[in-house]
């Protein structure tokens, strides 16, 4: 009994020590702590919450009587704070740097001020500072700063690109919206607090080519391309220096998805390919029909005076001549930039036109013609003969497609401000691996094809500023839908 209440004392005057020293700390300070804008927390070295300032409560998201008397152990806190807390409690000398912590209330940059005392009270000091923004900024309210801190954690969600920082333990202490984002299909990830080792195991990435770690080591690279998850990224990355700029705090990296650009690059490569051969047919085409010309010209003569059982023969050259004036048209066609002339028209009209030329190609092969047009369609600026040609050349492949009995569609209809235009058929379908290139001039899948039909159709889409979609399933058919603006 009588060790039962010596061991009380001792920690009665234990009690007594450690608040004589918290009084005696708190009158060499000369401050009231209390009016400070500064974030200080007086802990003991099991985390135990002595005091902490008004500001100091607020940071973390919590009323100051919620802390005091209270284990930080036990409170909800980010991982990155209790990061920190935990840094504090190992530390047995002054120790100072700075770090970003995301809290309730945004992302935060502070410095932080370790202080122990006697191994039994700790002092953490935070000041807020807005080091993302500015390397050197003093002296701003505390409102101010939450403002910014506000701003930054705003315009880091806003940007698209993916956004991460690690500190100099290689753990994630900040990341963007977009970031998370490429994580999202992982259930259950946190990321915040994250070791960067983790991640790349988690991803299947190299954790020896992460240019954050490079970063760690003062190495800045900027352009890096790699693949991660399957898709090709441009990884810029830099180091974190401290104040004064001696020490590197932690590393940001900064990613930019290419795989639209990588598309582009394809769309550019097909474009470059068209100019060269509109060059060609433009240079070559006119040089080769007019002898052609003259060729033809010459055959039906000789075919008029010779005899009639030689008229076959002739008839088969005269036919190939024709073929070959045909080619040459085809490569006219694809060379030109712009329409001979647009007249605003009725898209029905046209259809109209045409019509009895698509049905008697259909009935000789057994095909069923549907034409849905909608009413009273807007009138567009287009040149009747190019319209003509698209619409023959689409319908000739669809018939094509189907071997035997079948149904073509042609069909008119508005959506939003476009006027659309489909033409369907019931045929074999287009394999996927052949949907991006069978615009590609001289590309055919047919034994005697030219491969410049699909090629001819997309110039005359784009001169009148349209836009063309594929849509197509093996073993069910294939609708090409073509979008014309109204203007």
């Amino acid at each position: 009994m009588q060790s039962d209440i010596q061991c009380v004392i001792e920690k009665l005057k234990h009690a007594q020590v450690l608040s004589q020293q918290l009084h005696s700390l708190k009158q060499e300070l000369k401050l009231d702590c209390d009016l400070l804008q500064d974030y200080i927390y007086i802990l003991r070295n099991d985390l135990y919450c002595f005091y902490a300032s008004p500001p100091a409560a607020q940071f973390l998201g919590y009323e100051q009587q919620d802390l005091i008397g209270k284990n930080m152990a036990d409170i909800k806190l980010d991982s990155s704070i209790r990061f920190l807390l935990e840094t504090a409690q190992q530390v047995n000398k002054h120790t100072s740097g700075n770090s970003i912590l995301p809290t309730g209330a945004g992302l935060r940059c502070a410095k932080y001020t370790i202080m122990p005392i006697d191994n039994h009270v700790i002092i953490l000091m935070l000041k807020e500072i807005s080091k993302i923004a500015a390397n050197n900024i003093k002296d701003i309210p505390v409102s101010a700063q939450c403002k910014t801190a506000k701003y930054i954690t705003k315009l880091g969600n806003m940007c698209p690109l993916p956004i991460y920082v690690i500190n100099n333990q290689e753990q994630i202490t900040v990341y963007n919206a977009a970031f998370a984002d490429l994580f999202h299909h992982y259930q259950d990830i946190n990321l915040t607090g994250m070791k960067l080792n983790k991640l790349t195991d988690l991803i299947g990435y190299k954790y020896e080519n992460t240019l954050t770690v490079k970063a760690l080591q003062g190495i800045e690279t900027k352009g890096y391309y790699t693949q991660i998850m399957g898709k090709p990224y441009l990884i810029n990355a830099c180091p974190i220096y401290s104040d004064d700029l001696k020490t590197i705090e932690g590393a940001l990296a900064i990613f930019q998805d290419m795989s639209n650009h990588e598309q582009y690059q394809k769309e550019i490569s097909r474009l470059d390919r068209l100019n060269l051969i509109a060059e060609m047919a433009a240079g070559v085409a006119h040089e080769i029909r007019n002898p052609m010309t003259v060729i033809r010209g010459y055959l039906q003569i000789l075919m008029n005076k010779s005899s009639a059982h030689l008229h076959g023969k002739f008839r088969i050259i005269l036919d190939e001549l024709d073929q070959v004036n045909s080619i040459i048209s085809n490569f006219l066609s694809l060379a030109r930039n712009k329409p001979d002339k647009l007249e605003n028209q009725d898209l029905n009209r046209i259809i109209h036109n045409i019509y009895p030329l698509i049905y008697s190609d259909t009935v000789t092969k057994g095909i069923n013609l549907i034409i849905n047009l909608q009413d009273e369609l807007p009138l567009l600026p287009l040149n009747d003969k190019e319209i003509h040609q698209l619409l023959l050349n689409l319908s000739r492949n669809g018939i094509e497609a189907m071997s035997g009995k079948g149904e073509l569609k042609l069909k008119t209809s508005m959506v939003a401000n476009t006027i659309e235009l489909s033409i369907s058929d019931t045929g074999c379908g287009i394999p996927p691996e052949y949907i991006e290139k069978i615009f590609d001039p001289f590309f055919t899948t047919k034994e005697n094809g030219t491969g410049l039909g699909l090629s001819i159709c997309n110039s005359i889409v784009k001169r009148h500023g349209g836009a063309f979609k594929v849509i197509s399933q093996q073993g069910s058919g294939t609708t090409f839908v073509i979008t014309f603006p109204i203007h």
